[in-house]
């Protein structure tokens, strides 16, 4: 239970910064913390799609990604209700209007596959934690990832925190829920991918 609350509360904890400040890099910084701080209780997925590719992989029984799942969406959804409060304003994510259905599919495809693979090639197996830097260049990749997307394709490659956003802004008559097939199914997709992959490049020769 203690690694499903460590993910839930990571969870609001990261939804909450996206939620008072979108710029990348202190997206990215509160990450790296809430890694070192968490990883010893639970892996510090903090991302639905995070824990897809380690169920895939393995990492995880069903039983565990139901729980870490739940725990990341009752974060995010607490997190989002939490900066409404503050705010009285209802973040949400969305594309660039310019952008077409493709190139907002392609980036959250690419950039969630790049993350996700970042994720788990630093973290499974667990000893490759003993590099001390391994939270540092996963923050890193995030906020480099959020530079690049989110011009084109919002803030997005994390399903339970544009889900958490999108429910609140429908509360308040949006319609950002629009974009969730794309914010939900791309991560997804591009964590199975990643866990193919995981599993090609760690493999003995």
């Amino acid at each position: 239970m203690t690694k499903y609350v460590t993910e839930a509360i990571g969870t609001l904890l990261l939804t909450f910064t996206v939620g008072l400040t979108s710029d990348p890099v202190a997206i990215g910084t509160v990450l790296i913390a809430l890694i070192y701080v968490c990883i010893h209780k639970s892996d510090a997925h903090f991302n639905p799609a995070v824990s897809i590719a380690a169920w895939a992989r393995g990492k995880l029984s069903p039983g565990e990604l139901a729980g870490y799942l739940t725990g990341q969406f009752s974060g995010g959804i607490l997190a989002a209700g939490l900066c409404w409060w503050i705010t009285d304003v209802t973040f949400y994510s969305a594309p660039d209007p310019s952008a077409t259905t493709l190139q907002f599919i392609s980036i959250e495809l690419i950039f969630s596959l790049l993350l996700i693979l970042t994720y788990i090639m630093l973290i499974y197996p667990a000893k490759r934690r003993k590099n001390p830097v391994y939270g540092v260049i996963i923050g890193i990749v995030f906020a480099g990832c959020l530079l690049v997307s989110q011009p084109i394709a919002g803030t997005g490659l994390n399903p339970a925190i544009t889900t958490s956003f999108a429910l609140f802004d429908y509360m308040n008559f949006g319609d950002a829920y629009q974009f969730l097939p794309v914010y939900i199914l791309a991560p997804f997709i591009s964590g199975l991918l990643a866990s193919v992959l995981h599993r090609i490049l760690l493999s003995e020769k």
